[in-house]
């Protein structure tokens, strides 16, 4: 994502975030299952589980989206390949860097509430050093490191966590079911 697109996104957001207080709210299930017809939050990479990245925010139109401006600019501090989508509830911009780094930004202010930086043990990385951003859920942000083992298995503690094999996919995108995962 150019420097410009990004500095777009970054301004719809906070356009989208900015008259949100900042308050703690939780992101369960529900929250974001109704995250369509919440005006207020971008709580999904594609604003809800349709992907649509549409806002639904009445005063931004055809006529008016070119007064928009941005109010803020954030660096991260790395020079590399953004390839996400920034997330935003109550208030909170959650944006991942290169190196799989996260960063919580106050939405009105461009302010940096806090940052985590990753420590990646790995020597070589196969693609690069882009991420998938950030996740939201149950009070925690989460985030795929570049660095992670691309396949878990059921009771591997050093691997880390991975998905059900039930629930992982074929290249082609169809889930596998029960039977798959036996046939492998």
């Amino acid at each position: 994502m150019t420097r410009l697109r990004f500095a777009a996104c970054l301004a719809l957001l906070a356009a989208v975030a900015g008259a949100a207080p900042l308050r703690a709210g939780p992101v369960d299930d529900a929250r974001l299952k109704a995250a369509d017809g919440d005006a207020a939050d971008w709580l999904l990479p594609g604003r809800d589980y349709g992907g649509r990245r549409f806002s639904p925010i009445s005063s931004i139109d055809r006529t008016s989206v070119k007064r928009l401006a941005p109010k803020w600019i954030y660096q991260t501090g790395y020079a590399a390949t953004f390839q996400t989508s920034p997330v935003v509830a109550d208030g909170v911009m959650y944006l991942t860097a290169p190196f799989s780094h996260v960063m919580a930004v106050d939405a009105a202010t461009g302010r940096e509430l806090w940052r985590y930086e990753h420590k990646s043990k790995a020597k070589k990385l196969c693609c690069g050093p882009a991420n998938r951003g950030a996740s939201l859920g149950y009070g925690k942000v989460f985030v795929a490191t570049v660095d992670a083992p691309r396949r878990a298995r059921p009771g591997d503690r050093q691997g880390g966590v991975g998905p059900p094999a039930h629930r992982r996919r074929r290249r082609g995108g169809a889930r596998r079911g029960p039977r798959d995962a036996r046939e492998r």
